[in-house]
């Protein structure tokens, strides 16, 4: 991976750790506690669709695949090796190899754009939402992340009341 795509990577993990963090642990607790558990999912949902779809954006604009993804769809595609055998790509070409759902999931749980990236037809292709059902797909796994983060923050709650 060259300088540029290190630190575009280095850049975009750091930034959407800093907002999964601030979403999952201080606005859900924030909204849940004043608003309710409904509301909060319902604007967790919002607030994760509108993260993915910017970062579908910024990816598809700059059109450089610092993510690995668009190389690990050509070289599942082709089945042929990986070129680039860095932590992050053996970490997601295990889970690949395990089941793709799992795959799914685990982009979905960083960043729902990651999951259209993945599923999205084609490769090296930088075409926004372009393949069959990929709209439902990221919805569905932005209501389903949404849904768990907000019944752990709920259970969570609920524990530590009980205490």
């Amino acid at each position: 991976m060259g300088a540029q795509k290190t630190t575009l990577f280095g850049s975009i993990f750091l930034l959407n750790g800093i907002f999964k963090g601030i979403i999952d642990m201080i606005l859900i607790p924030v909204l849940m506690s004043k608003l309710g558990y409904i509301v909060s999912l319902t604007l967790t949902t919002l607030i994760y669709l509108f993260i993915g779809i910017v970062t579908i954006k910024i990816y598809d604009f700059y059109k450089i695949d610092c993510l690995m993804i668009e190389a690990l769809k050509k070289s599942q595609y082709n089945n042929t090796p990986i070129e680039n055998n860095g932590v992050i790509v053996k970490l997601i070409l295990k889970w690949a190899q395990k089941n793709k759902i799992v795959l799914e999931i685990l982009l979905a749980s960083q960043n729902t754009g990651l999951v259209v990236i993945y599923l999205r037809d084609g490769f090296y292709s930088y075409n926004g939402f372009y393949g069959k059902n990929i709209k439902l797909f990221f919805f569905i796994y932005s209501f389903v992340i949404s849904i768990y983060w907000n019944t752990v923050i709920y259970i969570g709650n609920q524990a530590i009341k009980g205490l």
